[in-house]
C-alpha cells in the first residue's frame, strides 16, 4: 500500500463523527492471510496489520499478535468476527479480561490523546493504524501482565524478610550454622570452619 492510500480520508474532510472502540485480545497468532481467505466477504482498506470495513462506517483492526480493535461495530459484528477468528488455527481463546474501550472524536480543531478519548483532526487509514495499533498492544500487555501476576502468585512467598545491608541474620535453633557459632571457631585459623557435631 503506498503513502497516498494511507493519507487518504475515511471521512468526507470536515464531517464530524464519535466512534467507541472495543479492543479484544486472542491468546496466540492470527494468520492474516488464512483469515483473508477464509472470509473473502469483509472489504480490506489495509494489510499489514488488516484492517477491514465489513459494514459502512464499521471498521475492525487486525494485528498478527492477537489484538482487534473494533471502530463502531454492532455487538452481532462483533460476535461475528469473533467466531470468525476463533476458527483458525492457533489461536487459542479469547481473553475477555484484557478487553478495554476508547471514544475516537474527528473533527476536533487539532490532534490530542487524553486517557479516554483521543480527538483527530482528520481521519485517516494512517491515523487508524496508529490509534488502534497502541489500544491493541494496551490490551495484549494487560493479558501478559495478568499471566505473570497469576503464575507469580503460584510460588510461596520467601520464609525470612531481606536483612538491610552489613548484617547477619540468625541461624535456625538447630541448624548446623547455629551449632557453629554456639560451638565458636576461636583459636582456629583463619579458613578452618569448626567441624559440626
Amino acid at each position: 500500500m503506498n503513502q497516498l492510500s494511507r493519507a487518504r480520508p475515511l471521512l468526507p474532510e470536515g464531517e464530524e463523527h464519535d466512534f467507541t472502540l472495543q479492543a479484544d485480545y486472542f491468546d496466540g497468532q492470527v494468520d492474516l492471510k488464512a483469515f483473508c481467505a477464509a472470509h473473502p466477504h469483509h472489504p480490506i482498506l489495509g494489510t499489514n496489520p488488516l484492517v477491514l470495513e465489513p459494514q459502512k462506517g464499521s471498521f475492525v483492526f487486525l494485528a498478527r499478535f492477537g489484538g482487534v480493535v473494533f471502530w463502531d461495530c454492532p455487538e452481532g459484528l462483533i460476535r461475528q468476527i469473533h467466531e470468525e477468528l476463533k476458527s483458525l488455527p492457533g489461536l487459542s481463546q479469547l481473553e475477555e479480561q484484557a478487553r478495554d474501550f476508547l471514544k475516537v472524536r474527528v473533527g476536533a480543531a487539532e490532534d490530542s490523546v487524553g486517557f479516554s478519548e483521543v480527538q483527530l483532526r482528520e481521519f485517516t487509514l494512517e491515523k487508524l493504524r496508529i490509534v488502534s495499533l497502541t489500544l491493541a498492544q494496551s490490551v495484549a500487555l494487560d493479558h501478559f501482565e495478568a499471566a505473570v501476576s497469576r503464575a507469580m502468585a503460584r510460588f510461596p512467598a520467601c520464609g525470612r524478610r531481606p536483612q538491610p545491608r552489613g548484617q547477619v541474620a540468625a541461624a535456625p535453633s538447630g541448624s548446623p550454622a547455629d551449632r557453629w557459632v554456639r560451638h565458636g571457631s576461636a583459636g582456629r585459623g583463619a579458613g578452618q570452619p569448626h567441624p559440626v557435631r
